[in-house]
Parts: structure tokens; C-alpha cells; sequence
């Protein structure tokens, strides 16, 4: 499962091999995961990992969230990193063409350019 919030994104999938990392140093295969209540979560967990029992099965989830990956925090870095023309007009190649909208420190207009909004995205979000 993916979850793309505001200020963060969560990845959680069910693993059939139970290695976790704690605290920098890897524990062995096949070692318990720290147990939660039935629906609920490790509100103590040391790891990435925990053991959830649903309907009498057991399962072992891996969770991890990324601060500051989110699509609002994402979206706030990407308008930064737009020039603005003297004018104080930003072109943003990742909005339907005929967008504006006025920002804090310029007016963006969309552009629609799919080439260009990947190029931007990765140059500013990615690396």
C-alpha cells in the first residue's frame, strides 16, 4: 500500500522473510516481530516491522514513512524551484494549460507540458 499525505508518504506490504534493521544493526531471520492487538499497531515498535493477527491469520508488515515526501511538501518544493520572469510570473509545465493561480511570491500559469513537468520534477524532487 502506498499513502501519499500531506507532509509524508507511507509504503506498508505484507513480507513472507522477516529481516529487520534496528537501530543500525540487522537481526536475524526469522526472528518475531514485534506483536500487535487485533486491528490495531505497535504503538512501541523498534522497527520497521510488525506482526498483525487479522481473523486468526498472522501477517508480518513492513511500514516505513518518508517525512517530507508528501504531495503537499512535494508541491511547495516544485513551485520554489520555478523561475519567476521580473513580473513576477511563474510557468508551470505540470498544470493544465490555462491555469493561474496567485502564489505567495508569484502568479502561476500552466503550461501542460508533460516533457518538461517530468524534467522539472526530477531535477526538483527526485535528484
Amino acid at each position: 500500500m502506498l499513502d501519499l499525505g500531506g507532509a509524508s508518504t507511507q509504503i506498508s506490504f505484507v513480507t513472507q522473510n522477516y529481516t529487520a534493521v534496528q537501530h543500525g544493526t540487522a537481526t536475524t531471520a526469522g526472528a518475531a516481530p514485534p506483536e500487535a492487538p487485533l486491528f490495531g499497531t505497535a504503538a512501541a515498535a523498534t522497527s520497521d516491522y510488525v506482526s498483525l493477527v487479522l481473523l486468526g491469520r498472522t501477517y508480518t508488515v513492513y511500514a516505513v514513512s518518508f517525512l517530507g515526501f508528501g504531495a503537499e511538501v512535494t508541491r511547495r518544493r516544485f513551485n520554489a524551484s520555478l523561475p519567476v520572469d521580473g513580473a513576477g510570473d511563474a510557468v508551470d509545465p505540470c498544470v493544465n494549460t490555462g491555469y493561474s493561480e496567485r502564489m505567495l511570491y508569484a502568479t502561476l500559469t500552466g503550461s501542460g507540458d508533460f516533457a518538461v513537468c517530468v524534467l522539472c520534477a526530477a531535477w526538483c524532487c527526485v535528484g
